[in-house]
C-alpha cells in the first residue's frame, strides 16, 4: 500500500519558512491524503478540522500550516489536527517517512476490520518493517504450514 507522493509535486513554487515548517506541511498533506471521513468515504478537509476545532484552530491557520508558511505553529492548533484524526502526540516530533509509516499502520489497523486482535497486531507491525524483514515473516508463515501445524485457510480437511 502506497501512500502519498512526494508534497512537491502537488504543491509547486511553494517554498516552506523553515524546516520545520516545511515537515510539518508534508505531514498536513499526507494526513488529508490519507485520511477519510468513515461516515461519507470522502477526504477531510481543511474545513472539516476547522469546524470542529472551537475557535482553537483557524481555516487560515491550517491553511498557512498545509502551506508551510508558519514557522512556530504552537501547541494548541497541533493537538486540535491530533485529536481530530486521531494521532499520537509524537507524530509531529518524528521524521516524515516514519510519519508516513505510522499512518500506514493506522490505516491498515482501521481497514481489517472485525479481525481478532493479535492479528491486526501483528498486520501493523510487519507493516513497519522493511521488505526484506517482510519477507521472512511470510517465508515463517509458509513454513509453520507446510509443517502440518496449521492449515491455510484456503486448504481443505
Amino acid at each position: 500500500m502506497k501512500i502519498g507522493k512526494d508534497k512537491s509535486e502537488v504543491i509547486e513554487g511553494q517554498q516552506a519558512v523553515s524546516p520545520i515548517a516545511e515537515r510539518i506541511s508534508k505531514k498536513l498533506w499526507l494526513i488529508f491524503e490519507v485520511s477519510r471521513n468513515p461516515a461519507t468515504g470522502a477526504r477531510y478537509n481543511l474545513t472539516d478540522v476547522t469546524s470542529n476545532a472551537n475557535s482553537k484552530l483557524s481555516y487560515a491557520q491550517l491553511w498557512k500550516l498545509y502551506h508551510g508558511q508558519i514557522k512556530n505553529p504552537g501547541l494548541e492548533a497541533l493537538s486540535v489536527i491530533s485529536e481530530f484524526f486521531d494521532l499520537e502526540p509524537n507524530f509531529w516530533l518524528i521524521s516524515v517517512e516514519e510519519a508516513k509509516a505510522q499512518l500506514k499502520s493506522k490505516l491498515l489497523a482501521e481497514n481489517i476490520g472485525e479481525v481478532e486482535e493479535d492479528v491486526r497486531i501483528i498486520a501493523a507491525r510487519a507493516s513497519n518493517l522493511p521488505l526484506e524483514a517482510r519477507q521472512v515473516v511470510l517465508a515463517l508463515i509458509d513454513s509453520i504450514e507446510k509443517s502440518g501445524i496449521i492449515k491455510h485457510p484456503t486448504q481443505k480437511g
